[in-house]
């Protein structure tokens, strides 16, 4: 799903056909744009190991981050969501403007194995915001002789 949403953007995305995951578990982009989603998923249940696959979120330039988890009764949807909460707030002072970051629970909910979804969503402030670089040049900082 997220492939086919990406490639209706003409994004690229990784893992892909003989290519391994790039950094996170799932990233697309835009040529001449950058990362157009980043997501990345824990099975785990393990505060601790959700926490480091969120934060890996935290650090991408991207409009869209995405985290998918699995939880073992629905309470834990909202108890993931105050972690994360936590995280970026003790973790990353700042965010670049109109960024989203969705918490994507998987829930097995009854012994039929049909899953219960439950998503949270929250977006930083302000208009998405794109500067280019014309006119910038590299400058030289040091020099080995």
């Amino acid at each position: 799903m997220l492939r086919e949403f990406s490639d209706s953007h003409g994004a690229a995305s990784f893992p892909s056909k003989g290519c391994p995951e790039f950094l996170w578990d799932f990233v697309s982009y835009i040529k001449e744009r950058g990362i157009f989603i980043a997501a990345e998923s824990e099975w785990n249940t393990e505060p601790s190991e959700l926490a480091y696959d969120f934060e890996k979120l935290l650090y991408v330039r991207s409009p869209l981050k995405l985290m998918i988890c699995r939880i073992e009764k629905e309470e834990d949807a909202d108890v993931i969501g105050k972690s994360f909460q936590e995280v970026m707030e003790t973790t990353c002072a700042v965010y670049s403007p109109g960024e989203v970051f969705i918490i994507y629970c998987v829930w097995w909910a009854d012994s039929k194995g049909e899953n219960r979804d439950i998503a949270y969503s929250l977006q930083v402030d302000g208009e998405p915001d794109y500067v280019g670089i014309t006119g910038k040049r590299f400058q030289l900082v040091s020099k080995q002789l």
